[in-house]
């Protein structure tokens, strides 16, 4: 199959040799930022749509581990619609069966650890592993319950980073009032001490949260006093705040709520900074920041 992928595929500008250098690094999430701005609405090739799909896949199973269920279900898509528009199915074959393979088994992992959940919110009894792998696959889809279970794994493995999780889901759940103290603490939680470094994002997790409410509420000033403590507590985290791209993108649209131009465009050039490419979509949000702020 890979030389039915190899380039050049006749997109604009340095577009093929940036797409074939992230490939040949295996910078799936770039290639993936890449190929989303053409992929399907501005080329036919049916080679694209292949590379968008093994990008995707690839960039799931290497870095983006949770998201393997989702990437499957959309690399499954794009192969279909490569050979709908004429790509060989048996030169594709291979790869669908790695790709269905890993659908299924996360499938069934998900499944089967939601199965063992019982009805009502006592999770006393769900062994600790399959709680926490329960409570990451529903923090999006139900947060409340995501929380509680990561209250569970807290009592019996009392890491601060199960309580900090908790709190995030409890304010995705809009209790903030609940959330609040815990996520204040994580914002000065000494992660080194404790023997969490690898854990030590999660203080930028919390300055976003507490950010967001800030800007809802439109207290200027306990945004700009949060946004302060948040770049110092980067550095000293040696991750300059902000690092985590979700957290960019929608810090993008919590300063500009509240106006806070200044912010907003610190976080344009950490994007710039960060990122091999910038999508066409985000490159639009940043020069209208660039452009809002300038007046």
């Amino acid at each position: 199959m890979r030389h039915l992928l190899s380039g050049p595929w006749g997109l604009p500008g340095d577009a093929d040799r940036k797409l074939e250098r992230y490939l040949e690094v295996g910078d799936y999430g770039s290639a993936v930022s890449l190929l989303r701005d053409f992929v399907p609405h501005r080329t036919a090739d049916a080679r694209l749509l292949v590379i968008l799909a093994h990008a995707r896949f690839r960039d799931a199973m290497e870095t983006m581990t949770d998201e393997r269920l989702a990437a499957s279900q959309e690399a499954l898509r794009l192969i279909d619609a490569a050979v709908g528009s004429g790509f060989p199915p048996a030169d594709v074959a291979p790869f669908r069966q790695e790709v269905e393979r890993v659908l299924a088994d996360e499938t069934r992992a998900e499944l089967l650890t939601l199965s063992r959940l019982p009805e009502g919110d006592d999770f006393s009894q769900v062994p600790l592993d399959t709680a926490v792998d329960a409570a990451f696959r529903l923090w999006d889809s139900e947060p409340a319950r995501a929380a509680a279970l990561f209250d569970e794994a807290h009592r019996r493995e009392p890491l601060f980073s199960h309580a900090v999780r908790a709190a995030l889901c409890r304010y995705q759940a809009k209790d903030a009032e609940r959330a609040r103290p815990v996520l204040e603490e994580a914002t000065a939680y000494d992660w080194r001490s404790a023997g969490l470094w690898a854990d030590r994002h999660m203080s930028e997790h919390a300055f976003a949260a507490l950010l967001d409410e800030a800007s809802r509420r439109g207290d200027r000033a306990r945004f700009d006093e949060l946004w302060r403590r948040a770049v110092r507590r980067g550095r000293q985290l040696s991750q300059p705040f902000p690092s985590i791209w979700p957290i960019q993108e929608r810090l993008l649209d919590t300063a500009m709520r509240l106006g806070a131009y200044e912010h907003a465009v610190a976080v344009c050039q950490h994007i710039e900074d960060s990122r091999e490419h910038i999508g066409e979509g985000l490159a639009e949000r940043i020069r209208r920041v660039r452009e809002l702020a300038a007046h």
